[in-house]
């Protein structure tokens, strides 16, 4: 039965109190400090998966006065880009390496520097997620939580990795993923597993492309963004 005008008043009313009242905590958050004034970055580290199949990712670390890594154990940032960790849509976010955590970056299969052939989406690349996960859990840089951070694609692949629940994971960032799956590719007759096929390519990776840039110059100008997900995450990841 639908309810009577004076009582969804009321209940619009408690519901903007509620917000009011709690909005004043949330704004005084602080981040914390940072650990490091700089980062140092490994390269193209081989990581082989389950399969045989070799990925390979960049570690970011964050760097002591010396230039060196800290040799403290931290929380893992995982990344999982097929836009090429070498170029611009790596997703690093030397920001949050800086307020203690390790980021590793990944090719997916088949795409950048990683091996084996581009399945978008597909069962062996979730799998290769959770092997991810798994191999940045037991590196001696590592505290054993592991956090999910990426744009666009690299925010898809994260409810994937997610729901094969790997042991460490305590939290995810998906920013700006796909908001419907099947109207938006399947629906119309896209095999989204065709990662060759030149109208998925062209046309919607490249507009997510140029949606992600946009998106990262305005709304993540200022480290809005990597504050939003150290405060998420920092209680869980630690």
């Amino acid at each position: 039965m639908p309810l009577k005008l004076p009582v969804r008043a009321a209940l619009f009313a408690a519901v903007l109190t509620m917000t009011l009242v709690l909005a004043p905590s949330a704004l005084a958050w602080k981040p914390p400090p940072a650990v490091a004034s700089g980062v140092v970055k490994t390269t193209n580290i081989p990581v082989r998966m389950s399969d045989g199949v070799v990925l390979y990712v960049d570690v970011v670390r964050p760097a002591g006065p010396s230039g060196r890594a800290l040799s403290r154990r931290l929380p893992v940032l995982l990344t999982q880009t097929p836009y090429n960790k070498n170029g611009a849509l790596s997703f690093e976010n030397d920001y949050l390496v800086e307020h203690g955590y390790v980021q590793v970056i990944a090719d997916v299969r088949g795409t950048g520097s990683s091996e084996g052939s581009w399945d978008s989406f597909g069962a062996r690349e979730q799998q290769d997620g959770y092997e991810l996960a798994e191999w940045a859990r037991h590196q001696p840089w590592s505290n054993g939580s592991i956090g999910l951070h990426g744009t666009s694609y690299g925010a898809i692949n994260q409810f994937l990795t997610a729901e094969l629940q790997p042991p460490g994971v305590k939290a995810a960032f998906p920013i700006v993923p796909m908001s419907d799956a099947y109207r938006d590719v399947t629906f119309g007759g896209l095999d989204v597993h065709r990662a060759g096929d030149e109208t998925f390519e062209s046309g919607v990776l490249l507009q997510e492309v140029g949606g992600t840039i946009t998106f990262s110059r305005s709304a993540f100008a200022d480290n809005a963004g990597s504050e939003m997900l150290m405060r998420l995450s920092s209680a869980a990841c630690r």
